[in-house]
């Protein structure tokens, strides 16, 4: 299995997204779902891992500035992570994390 996990800092940032989408016209969500679809998916992420043949981490916290790879899992291993890391992905993997950075060095 594939999966692909895109996040920003702040669930209020996806709200502010959100509202704006719906006043161009786009989709409207669940505004008041956000913040627990935002901490139910991170709390989710480290079965996925285990889950996922092939799990890539997504920042989409800066606007208009597209998405940034985070971290690539391949069968369960670290291959890829970036060298800024969000508060969200250290809050998911921050052992895995720190532990690929102290290997690597």
């Amino acid at each position: 299995m594939k999966a692909v996990y895109i996040a920003t800092e702040d669930p209020t940032l996806n709200l502010g997204r959100i509202l704006i989408r719906v006043s161009n016209g786009g989709p409207f969500a669940p505004i008041s779902r956000i913040p627990q679809d935002y901490s139910h998916g991170l709390k989710q992420l480290p079965e996925v891992e285990k889950l996922a043949d092939d799990l890539m981490l997504f920042d989409n916290t800066p606007h208009g500035r597209g998405i940034r790879l985070i971290a690539h899992f391949r069968d369960r291993e670290l291959v890829k992570l970036a060298r800024v890391i969000p508060k969200w992905a250290q809050k998911a993997f921050g052992s895995e994390f720190t532990d690929w950075l102290t290997a690597s060095s």
